[in-house]
């Protein structure tokens, strides 16, 4: 075979690949995400935890007109999973509109320790002209048959200029 007749030949392969397992093909290579159902866990969170230091709001970096928030990353223990429940972790600071939310369905063959890695949050540097802020943390485990409350405490947010 010629170089240029190989070459056309791996372009047609890989395209070929591309349009089959594409949306359009719809031949998926990745693993199915679990879906929520009934089911509960036990869960320990390790953070954020009762003794940890406030949540920080801080100006951007390079005179940018933006202030973070920095928030922390969410780590807890699994144990005893049945069926298909979710961990929602939520960040709310109703004062300058943040309301973040991560939720994970987790299975019955999970058991160890789970971390949510949240991004910090982008402002308008004007919220740093007060000084804290009142937020709350919330953890639940929650499915068709559960709801319940592994978390849920007052944060406050202090403003760093």
């Amino acid at each position: 075979m010629e170089p240029a007749r190989s070459e056309a030949a791996v372009l047609v392969l890989v395209a070929v690949v591309l349009l089959v397992s594409g949306p359009v093909g719809g031949v998926s290579f990745a693993s199915p995400s679990p879906s929520l159902d009934d089911g509960d866990a036990s869960l320990a969170v390790l953070s954020p935890g009762e003794a940890d230091a406030p949540l920080m709001l801080r100006p951007g970096r390079f005179g940018t007109d933006v202030a973070y928030l920095e928030l922390p990353d969410m780590v807890a223990d699994v144990r005893s999973v049945t069926g298909s429940p979710e961990v929602v972790y939520e960040v709310h600071v109703p004062e300058i509109g943040v309301e973040k939310r991560v939720r994970q369905v987790i299975t019955s063959d999970f058991e160890g320790r789970l971390r949510y890695e949240v991004d910090d949050r982008g402002l308008p540097r004007h919220v740093l002209d007060t000084d804290s802020y009142e937020g709350r943390v919330v953890v639940r485990v929650q499915s068709f048959s559960t709801s319940r409350t592994v978390v849920n405490r007052t944060v406050t947010v202090v403003t760093e200029r």
